[in-house]
């Protein structure tokens, strides 16, 4: 009876903002547009969790996994959602790195998107 009941949706994050300045370190907190089955879509503030070892910030724009209360609207990001886990991301990063490597030299032509995405990890 009493407590939240967390149901899985998928979001839509509409905006970020900076929640906090803490020894160097921002903490930012998002809008995201939920979007259930059976439910109209609504807006709500989610934050990064609390313990996030393995958080991945997500972009303005972005579809990401969420989890939320029907009655009180509270939303969390969902930890299980893998386009959230910065774990993924590095070996995604990895993955792209170890394919430019294998790929025949002739097959295309490095843009200058491509070397900079390579430096910037």
């Amino acid at each position: 009876m009493f407590g939240k009941h967390w149901q899985r949706a998928e979001g839509i994050v509409l905006a970020r903002d900076v929640a906090s300045v803490t020894d160097g370190s921002i903490t930012y907190r998002y809008i995201v547009e939920v979007r259930a089955d059976g439910l109209e879509p609504f807006r709500a503030i989610a934050k990064p969790p609390i313990i996030a070892v393995d958080f991945w910030p997500p972009d303005v724009g972005q579809a990401v996994g969420v989890l939320f209360d029907a009655r009180s609207h509270r939303v969390r990001f969902d930890r299980h959602d893998t386009r959230l886990s910065a774990r993924a991301h590095d070996r995604d990063r990895r993955l792209r790195f170890d394919a430019t490597l294998r790929e025949h030299p002739r097959s295309r032509r490095a843009t200058d998107a491509d070397r900079l995405e390579l430096l910037s990890f």
